[in-house]
């Protein structure tokens, strides 16, 4: 058992012992009519928890139903009541029974409990009420203020992200198109629901996590490597439970690893060219914002709340300076706790928004997850240990992540994005060989 689920569950158990202490003492032999009360609850009540009440300064209502008629159940640690002073990420494991099986599925309530708090003050603040305003109620009010007419669609309205100021990385790199787009992909998934009210939960979103509407416009169904979206009820979001978190194949074997890494570098090449006008930047890849499906080993993005989305119709346009030059993402040096010096994870946002062409994605994977020297969760890399009976096979795969992770430090003469694709290749060819 690793040493945090070790943690996790003696405290479980310790606040489990108090609990029930406190229950006894309180006069449970003591008073008759406290025996006639109604049972104290040990669980979660996950209708509470969604905060519906707030809507629609929420993030949506499709899966209400499903939550209040009891088809969806938490389960494992996270249905007790006591685990909420160890669950600061507010993630949940369920169990949900749509009539034909059962499904297991993530709750997130997409935040802390006092960034959730601040949501609720600036939705207030921002329209220049008591910080304690009635969010039902004020964000209609906000919708008015941030809102325009579409450009692309005559007589619609939809938001403003310059008018919306602050909030989440979504709204880096402005563009009505891109509003538009999200906002209509956020219409088609929640069909039926008030415009209004659709507007409400995407800026409800914007303000404090993007990771719903990026999921109802990158949807797994097209071939996007994210989780299935089922949908919200109130402040909690329904997911597809992918598996467990990629820091957890750090010692399985390098053919597993492999063809991890080579999903990993496809990725990459797919958040740059895909079907869509649009580019999407990873600017925080910890191991643990990603999982593997058990039996396929199928790598899929499950924290969305980081990403960056560049409309890239609107560079082409700005004609920007240098716009055939090859941008080139690196990593600063940084302190560790004040104790030393290190190399870390870093991006111009100024690049993202303005360079048609930029290895960033590349150079995510590769520094932050591939080679070794960035990652907390992998400090050796992902694609560490070759083993030496394939070495005939991987001899050019050491220099060749190198070169990926820091075109300077690397002999080759290939930029970071060739670099790239030759990995593409030397994994594809040796994942073929070990059939």
């Amino acid at each position: 058992m690793k040493t945090r689920q070790r943690w996790i569950l003696l405290v479980f158990m310790a606040m489990t012992a108090i609990l029930l202490l406190v229950m006894w003492t309180g006069g449970i032999t003591k008073s008759p009519a406290f025996m006639t009360a109604s049972p104290i609850s040990l669980t979660v009540d996950l209708d509470q928890l969604s905060d519906r009440d707030k809507c629609p300064a929420c993030f949506g209502v499709k899966m209400c139903p499903q939550i209040v008629n009891g088809q969806i159940k938490l389960k494992h640690w996270t249905k007790y009541k006591v685990t909420r002073y160890v669950n600061q990420k507010n993630i949940f494991y369920g169990q949900w029974d749509d009539g034909f099986g059962q499904r297991e599925v993530i709750l997130k309530k997409l935040a802390h409990d006092h960034e959730l708090d601040a949501l609720d003050r600036t939705i207030c603040e921002r329209h220049g009420r008591d910080q304690n305003c009635d969010v039902a109620d004020t964000v209609r009010f906000l919708i008015e203020e941030y809102s325009h007419h579409s450009t692309l669609r005559p007589g619609e309205q939809i938001l403003h992200g310059e008018k919306i100021g602050n909030g989440s990385d979504i709204l880096l790199c402005p563009s009505h198109a891109k509003m538009d787009f999200l906002i209509d992909a956020a219409t088609k998934f929640n069909k039926g629901q008030h415009k209004k009210t659709i507007l409400a939960n995407v800026l409800t979103n914007i303000l404090v996590n993007p990771e719903p509407i990026l999921l109802e416009a990158f949807p797994a169904s097209k071939g996007w490597p994210f989780p299935i979206f089922y949908g919200a009820c109130g402040r909690l979001v329904v997911e597809e439970y992918v598996g467990q978190p990629l820091s957890s194949f750090v010692d399985k074997p390098f053919k597993v690893r492999a063809y991890l890494a080579l999903q990993l570098l496809k990725m990459a090449n797919l958040f740059y060219e895909n079907p869509t006008q649009y580019i999407i930047y990873l600017t925080d890849p910890q191991a643990d914002n990603f999982a593997v499906v058990e039996n396929t080993n199928i790598v899929k993005l499950v924290d969305l709340e980081n990403l960056m989305v560049v409309d890239k119709e609107l560079l082409i346009q700005s004609k920007a300076k240098d716009a055939d030059k090859l941008a080139v993402s690196e990593s600063v040096t940084c302190e560790d706790q004040g104790r030393y010096t290190k190399e870390c994870f870093s991006y111009s946002v100024d690049d993202l928004c303005d360079r048609p062409r930029i290895d960033h994605n590349y150079y995510a994977v590769c520094a932050g997850l591939l080679a070794p020297g960035l990652s907390y969760d992998f400090p050796q890399g992902l694609l560490h240990s070759l083993p030496d009976e394939d070495s005939d096979k991987l001899q050019s795969l050491p220099g060749m992540l190198l070169q990926c992770k820091n075109p300077k430090l690397g002999k080759l003469g290939l930029n970071r994005i060739e670099a790239a694709q030759r990995l593409i290749e030397i994994l594809d060819s040796y994942l073929e060989h070990k059939k």
